[in-house]
C-alpha cells in the first residue's frame, strides 16, 4: 500500500499539570498550519487546568486520559487516538519547537519510516548543554551504533515523527492492560524516548536525524539532564538489546541513521539523504 505524497500529520502531546505551558505551546502547534491535521493532548489526571486551557485555547484538539501512568503508556494512548498519516511526538514543555515540524514531515515523504530530532548536529542546539552533556551522550550514541547499526547523535530527545503504519512494529504495552501492582510495563516510563527508536533500527526501518534547535522550556530555565538520566537512557539500550538477541533476530545494520543538512536555521530541509537496505526494495514498507 503506498503512502500519501501529501500526508496529514497528528501531533501528540502528554501532559501533566501543565496548565500554563499547554497554552503557549498549542498556539504554536496551530501556526504550522494545515500540515497539521490534529492535536491529540493526553492528559494524566492533571489536577490543575490543564483540560481547561486545552480547550479554552485550542477547541479543536483532541483530549485523551492516559490508561495507566508513564510518559509512554501516555504516548501510546495518543497513538491509538491519532488518525492521520503521521505521527509526531511533543513534549508539553516547549523545548522541541513545532516550527520543525515540515522538516520532519519532508524527511518522512522522501523515504524515512522514522525521523527524529538531534541537538548535536550542526545547524541544532541544545540549552545549557556543556562539555560533559556531549560527552555522555556520544557515549550513549556509540553504544546505540553498536548495537543497532544506527548512527544517532542524540538518542533521547522527545521529537520524533513516523508513519503511522509503523505503529503495530512498535509493540508497545496494550493501553486497555490494567495498572499493575508492582513496576511499569517496559515501554510505560521514560524509556519510550530510547525504545521508539531502538525498535525502528532493529527492524530494518529508515531512520534519519534533523538537527533540532531546543528552545528554553516555557515554564523557564531548563533542568540540566543528570547522570541518572543518562543512566535510563543506557538501560533502555541495553534492555532492547537484549529483548531482539531473546527474540532471535538481529538488527538491519546496512539502514544506518542518514543525517540531513540544513540550508539555513529555521529554513525546511530538502533533500534528505536517506540510505535504503538492499534487502528490502524501496517501494516495500
Amino acid at each position: 500500500m503506498g503512502r500519501s505524497s501529501e500526508p496529514g500529520v497528528s501531533v501528540v502531546v502528554p501532559t501533566c499539570n501543565e496548565a500554563r505551558t499547554i497554552s503557549a505551546l498549542l498556539p504554536r502547534i496551530a501556526a504550522v498550519g494545515a500540515l497539521v491535521r490534529e492535536v491529540v493532548v493526553v492528559d494524566a489526571g492533571s489536577v490543575d487546568d490543564t483540560v481547561a486551557s486545552v480547550r479554552g485555547t485550542l477547541p479543536a484538539a483532541k483530549v485523551v486520559t492516559q490508561t495507566r501512568h508513564g510518559k509512554g503508556n501516555a504516548l501510546a494512548c495518543g497513538f491509538a487516538a491519532a488518525t492521520s498519516d503521521l505521527i509526531v511526538t511533543l513534549d508539553a514543555d516547549g523545548r522541541a519547537d513545532p516550527a520543525q515540524i515540515p522538516e520532519f514531515v519532508a524527511a518522512l515523504v522522501q523515504g524515512a519510516d522514522f525521523a527524529t530530532g538531534s541537538r548535536f548536529l550542526p545547524g541544532g542546539s541544545a540549552v545549557g548543554q556543556s562539555g560533559l552533556r556531549r560527552g555522555r551522550t556520544a557515549l550513549l550514541a556509540a553504544v546505540a551504533s553498536a548495537f543497532f547499526g544506527t548512527a544517532q547523535t542524540d538518542p533521547a530527545f522527545p521529537y520524533h515523527a513516523f508513519w503511522s503504519d509503523q505503529l503495530p512494529m512498535l509493540d508497545l504495552p496494550a493501553i486497555g492492560g490494567p495498572a499493575a501492582a508492582g513496576p511499569a510495563p517496559w515501554g510505560d516510563g521514560l524509556e519510550i524516548e530510547t525504545v521508539l527508536g531502538c525498535r525502528m533500527a532493529a527492524s530494518g526501518r529508515r531512520l534519519v536525524e534533523i538537527p533540532a534547535v531546543e528552545r528554553t522550556p516555557l515554564a523557564g530555565p531548563p533542568v540540566r539532564r543528570t547522570a541518572a538520566d543518562d543512566r535510563r537512557v543506557l538501560r533502555a539500550l541495553l534492555t532492547e538489546h537484549r529483548r531482539i538477541r531473546r527474540d532471535g533476530r538481529t538488527p538491519d545494520t546496512s539502514d544506518r541513521v542518514a543525517i540531513p543538512e540544513r540550508a539555513s536555521a529555521g529554513s525546511p530541509a530538502s533533500g534528505f539523504p536517506v540510505v535504503r537496505s538492499p534487502r528490502r526494495p524501496p517501494n516495500e514498507r
